[in-house]
């Protein structure tokens, strides 16, 4: 276990349980724990400083959540990634994105607008500089804000699903200058029809921008696949005839 694997801060109790949880995840979610890589919680717990007791229950979250499996040998392997999980994921983010930008596109006033076209920039500047990891927390900044009206459970939900599928696209490809410069124009072409106010031009941005995002990937790592989760979500959103604007 690599010595940087540390705990951030201790706590007590369900809280250091909590900790644990969001740590290993975490290092899962953003590929420093890559799919396939063994923990062994005697060692992972050294490192954190931390007993076996809330370790195990941090790992019995993460299995439920389909991060961890675990083994008798008190081992635990960091799940694969599997497609067709990305698929459904990634069908199901085109519809929960469009429902978020239908319900807090009313609500986007100048400031709001003003502050996803600084986290724009600024994903700009971050990739230009190479800083990956702050370029995602840019990334999830701007889209936070255009689906801020939704709240409570399904808002969880969205985030979480879209940090299964940032697992898949870190694992999966290296973000390239021809590829961000599609995603920063896909982006700005949202932002532009956000500021208009025109609600179908944005929901048809926000579904595209997914699906080209997702389908690149799987054409590179699983071009046997047919993503049928991910072209019924944009029929659905889009309301176009099977084979039609979901390329």
């Amino acid at each position: 276990m690599s010595a940087e694997i540390g705990l951030p801060q201790r706590a007590d109790g369900r809280r250091l349980v909590v900790d644990i949880h969001a740590h290993v995840r975490r290092l899962i979610l953003d590929g420093t724990l890559p799919p396939g890589s063994t923990v062994a919680q005697a060692e992972l717990a050294r490192t954190l400083g931390v007993s076996r007791t809330p370790l195990r229950e941090a790992f019995r979250m993460l299995q439920e959540e389909g991060l961890l499996e675990t083994a008798p040998n008190q081992r635990a392997r960091v799940s694969d990634i599997d497609v067709a999980y990305v698929d459904q994921v990634y069908g199901a983010r085109i519809l929960l994105e469009s429902l978020g930008i239908a319900l807090t596109l009313p609500e986007l006033d100048a400031e709001r607008l003003s502050e996803m076209r600084a986290h724009l920039e600024r994903m700009r500047t971050l990739a230009e500089a190479g800083d990956w990891r702050s370029w995602r927390e840019a990334h999830h900044d701007f889209h936070a804000v255009h689906s801020a009206r939704v709240g409570g459970q399904v808002r969880q939900i969205m985030s979480s699903l879209a940090e299964h599928c940032q697992r898949y696209i870190t694992q999966n490809r290296v973000l390239e200058a021809q590829t961000l410069d599609v995603a920063h124009n896909e982006h700005t072409k949202l932002l532009e029809a956000l500021e208009s106010g025109d609600q179908s031009a944005a929901v048809e941005s926000i579904a595209r921008h997914l699906a080209r995002t997702v389908l690149t990937t799987m054409a590179h790592t699983a071009p046997e696949y047919e993503p049928v989760g991910v072209r019924t979500a944009l029929r659905m959103v889009l309301g176009t005839p099977p084979g039609q604007g979901d390329r």
